[in-house]
């Protein structure tokens, strides 16, 4: 039985009023990674893909170009390995 969270590429395209061909052209492209397939062979998208998704969609309506929503997928799966480490204040704010 499928998580209750997730959702099939029809619902997704729905809640991100997009076309489903949209949502296909990420996944073929490999800007969301790891989409199962249910019984009837859908794509199935978990929470965090669909957030994913939410915001390719916004760069692309942007006009972020291909390359560049090919770069922040790649960061977005890497997770907080790709932030900066916290610098501590300067002494004269303490």
């Amino acid at each position: 039985m499928d998580n209750p969270q997730t959702k099939t590429i029809s619902e997704t395209a729905d809640m991100l009023q997009v076309p489903v061909v949209t949502i296909r052209h990420f996944c073929n492209r490999g800007l969301v990674p790891h989409v199962r397939r249910n019984a009837k062979h859908q794509r199935i998208f978990e929470p965090w893909q669909i957030d994913l998704l939410q915001i390719l969609v916004g760069m692309k309506q942007a006009g972020f170009r291909p390359r560049e929503l090919r770069r922040y997928s790649a960061l977005y799966r890497q997770g907080g390995k790709t932030s900066a480490p916290a610098a501590a204040p300067p002494s004269s704010y303490c």
